[in-house]
């Protein structure tokens, strides 16, 4: 009789502690939330922070480890909210505080496969994909990845496909900027469908709809254009479906939607989409963002097929100033806009200064970590053209040699970049009058 007694009062305890935990964790969702408008947690930081918001979180941090110290549980969750809140504000070094000191707490008190731990670990990820910390962000998204995989097996109370579909997409998403888009196709794909297949209710619709439009990119940017300008724009009418206002999630789908126009050549209507994708991005994030870069130097591309030279020049410097302010120690980001600025000089007769800008893409590139050898490959193959066409064969042969040689050794002689390393080569070697090693690669 004691002892049933006493396991009822347990139980009582543990529910009581429960409840406490998600009353505590969603009093400071309604205080914190409001800040953030977006799908995931850790968003794109807005130009404009809020005040409040900011002194809010300074004066509840400190009271978290002191109140909730013999609640390593609930302590968790605060700071996992806190964290999110911090990133929300640009704060990046007291968000990853927080975060960590969640992860800790719920590795020690649920196990590191556990959900609790997953959901930190891919907020983790994603601010380090933020911070463009990709070697960091794939090593704890692989983690997230795998811990969701193993309580979705075991049918775990609390799975949330929505949560696995972030966590599958943001990996794919780092593998397709770390090493080529090829590589992030098969998680990418997969997070696509882990969201169709779980009927996702309210607010997470906009997680299908967000991994549509990655999906949906990838497919475009690997040669799959038409099916993937579809999935784009099945992900833009949901969005206009979700929310009478856009989200900045939107205006990523518009600058991918442009990026397929552009590719089949439907340049009015890329700049359409691109325009309307940039005054989300304004009105969202601000004048000033990593994916405002993006579609700027777009449209900087786009004026370029429209031989608006003039116009393309300035919008690729300002995309380029945006870059550098936005990420003045990493220059990753930087690769694009001078990329399309060289190639914008070089059509304006200015072969010497656009040729400087074209190598110093390249550099960015080699300088990497872990190395894009598909934006490489790309990115030398054009150098070869550009100094054919420039009447300097043996340094276009050269470019073109160590295209098709960083391509076979890192992508593999399968990748399908292979085919137009070697087709480059070939032109190259028939121009020089080179027909035994032209055909030797036929």
């Amino acid at each position: 009789m004691w002892q049933a007694e006493n396991a009822r009062k347990q139980r009582d305890l543990a529910q009581h502690e429960r409840l406490k935990a998600e009353r505590i964790n969603a009093f400071l969702q309604r205080m914190l939330s409001f800040s953030n408008q977006s799908i995931t947690s850790v968003w794109p930081v807005a130009e404009k922070r809020d005040v409040t918001v900011n002194d809010m979180l300074d004066q509840i941090t400190p009271q978290v480890q002191a109140e909730l110290s013999d609640e390593p549980d609930v302590r968790a969750q605060v700071q996992r909210t806190l964290g999110n809140a911090y990133a929300s504000q640009g704060r990046y070094d007291l968000a990853e505080r927080n975060l960590r000191a969640a992860l800790n707490a719920e590795t020690q008190f649920y196990g590191e496969e556990s959900l609790e731990a997953a959901d930190t670990m891919s907020e983790l990820g994603v601010l380090c994909y933020r911070q463009l910390r990709y070697d960091e962000s794939n090593r704890v998204l692989e983690k997230a990845v795998a811990a969701y995989r193993k309580q979705r097996q075991a049918k775990a109370p609390g799975y949330n496909a929505a949560k696995f579909a972030l966590a599958l997409k943001y990996l794919g998403v780092i593998k397709a900027y770390q090493i080529d888009p090829y590589a992030g196709k098969p998680l990418l794909a997969e997070a696509l469908q882990v969201s169709l297949s779980a009927n996702l209710k309210g607010d997470e619709r906009g997680v299908l709809a967000f991994n549509k439009t990655d999906a949906g990119a990838n497919m475009v940017y690997t040669g799959e254009v038409e099916k993937g300008e579809a999935l784009l724009r099945e992900a833009l009418a949901e969005y206009r479906q979700i929310s009478g206002r856009p989200r900045w999630e939107q205006g990523s789908t518009l600058t991918h939607l442009g990026a397929a126009a552009m590719i089949k050549r439907q340049f009015d209507e890329a700049q359409e989409f691109l325009q309307e994708g940039e005054q989300i991005f304004r009105e969202i994030l601000g004048d000033k963002s990593s994916y405002l870069v993006a579609n700027l130097s777009r449209q900087a591309a786009v004026l370029l097929e429209k031989n608006d030279l003039n116009a393309a020049e300035a919008k690729a410097r300002e995309a380029l100033t945006m870059a550098r302010d936005c990420s003045p120690e990493q220059s990753l980001w930087w690769a694009m806009p001078v990329n399309t600025l060289g190639k914008i000089l070089i059509k304006s007769g200015r072969a010497r200064e656009g040729e400087d800008y074209l190598r110093q893409a390249l550099a960015i590139l080699e300088e990497q970590t872990t190395k894009n050898y598909f934006d490489i490959g790309n990115l030398e193959i054009d150098l070869s053209q550009f100094l054919l066409a420039q009447n300097r064969p043996a340094e276009a042969e050269q470019m073109a040699v160590q295209a098709r040689e960083d391509v076979l050794r890192n992508l593999g002689a399968q990748h399908p970049l292979m085919k137009s390393a070697t087709r480059n080569l070939i032109t190259i070697y028939e121009k020089e009058g080179k027909r035994d090693l032209a055909e030797a690669l036929k």
